[in-house]
């Protein structure tokens, strides 16, 4: 098992949210997302956890200057920036602005 793969199927926000936290500085965290038939892994660079989900399961919403998820458990975790595979860290908003469509997934 990866340690530093998230996977909202099972890990609540504060799970992820710590993950994140622990492997900051090596080997980062990765979260596997869909983007119409394109799968890909983006490094989750901050979070933070939210206390109201505004997405639905599975579903990834930019809301503020964040990427929400909903976790497992119904509690939302909230990806502040994050690094696209060959890109450098940038703020959610900014990786958001970038895609073709508006229509993401977590995998």
């Amino acid at each position: 098992v990866d340690e530093s793969l998230l996977d909202p199927r099972t890990q609540s926000a504060t799970q992820m949210h710590n993950t994140v936290r622990a492997f900051s500085a090596w080997p980062g965290t990765r979260l596997r997302v869909s983007q119409g038939d394109e799968l890909f892994e983006i490094k989750v660079v901050t979070t933070r956890i939210l206390p109201q989900p505004k997405a639905k399961r599975e579903e990834i919403l930019l809301e503020a200057d964040g990427l929400e998820l909903v976790c497992s458990d119904g509690s939302v975790l909230e990806i502040l920036e994050l690094q696209a595979p060959g890109k450098r860290v940038m703020k959610a908003r900014d990786f958001w602005n970038g895609l073709k469509s508006k229509s993401m997934r977590w995998a």
